[in-house]
């Protein structure tokens, strides 16, 4: 079956020490049919993955913020059209009429019109968030609002703003409250303090030598830009986010 040629295909990924440890599940019919968890959240300790082992998330944390959002339409708090600078007062792209044009839609459709990966490279070099976003009005757009794809990680994060400023609360609580809390994601969290004060955790790694590795300590830079990037969750949480997503 399908199922036994990917049960062989993690066998030999484990013998050939292809990955420092990962952490697999199959759902059929909002089921757990097959879970595996291979190697080791630590390869210096020897500490093996498990299914509660925390793992960053990195972009797939961007579903998790557009489904935040899904839920506060649905309640009326705004809409995909919502317009960003009619929220946020510091919010300005190089193009006025852009300024006046992007939306909630815009930015977590990815097609804001910026150049692919704004200011990644100055997050990378620990500029702050806050500093970043008000900066977006000294880049040239690529295209106009809406006609092209770009990926972002910092001004998709906006929707964080968006939604402190239409809720009066964190972005973060409200991932906790409407989806964490009701989906029993109970090890699924946000930012780079609370992986590490995870009971199991999985740590970096970089190749060390010939199939083996070492151990690092996780930067903080994309955990800044929390709606993009902060989600921490372990198999046992993404396998109630699949069941969910599927409509489970």
């Amino acid at each position: 079956t399908a199922l036994d040629a990917y049960s062989h295909w993690l066998d030999v990924v484990a013998q050939r020490n292809e990955v420092a440890g990962l952490a697999t599940a199959v759902v059929v019919n909002n089921k757990v049919a097959f879970e595996r968890t291979p190697g080791y959240a630590d390869t210096a300790t020897q500490e093996p993955v498990t299914p509660a082992t925390v793992f960053r998330l990195a972009s797939l944390s961007k579903a998790f913020a557009t489904a935040v959002a899904g839920l506060l339409i649905d309640d009326g708090r705004f809409n995909w059209n919502t317009k960003l600078a009619g929220v946020l007062p510091f919010f300005q792209l190089k193009d006025a009429q852009a300024s006046g044009a992007a939306t909630v839609g815009d930015i977590l459709g990815q097609r804001i019109g910026l150049p692919h990966n704004t200011y990644d490279q100055m997050l990378e070099d620990n500029v702050p968030y806050e500093e970043l976003v008000r900066k977006l009005d000294e880049v040239t757009l690529t295209c106009n609002v809406g006609e092209c794809y770009g990926y972002q990680n910092v001004a998709f994060s906006l929707i964080g703003d968006v939604i402190y400023a239409e809720t009066g609360d964190f972005f973060y609580h409200q991932v906790d409250k409407r989806l964490f809390f009701p989906l029993g994601m109970t090890t699924a969290s946000y930012g780079r303090e609370a992986l590490e004060s995870s009971k199991s955790w999985a740590h970096p790694h970089r190749p060390h030598g010939a199939h083996a590795w070492e151990s690092f300590e996780p930067k903080e830079a994309y955990y800044r830009v929390a709606p993009a990037a902060g989600v921490n969750a372990s198999l046992r949480d993404m396998e109630q986010w699949l069941i969910a997503q599927m409509g489970g």
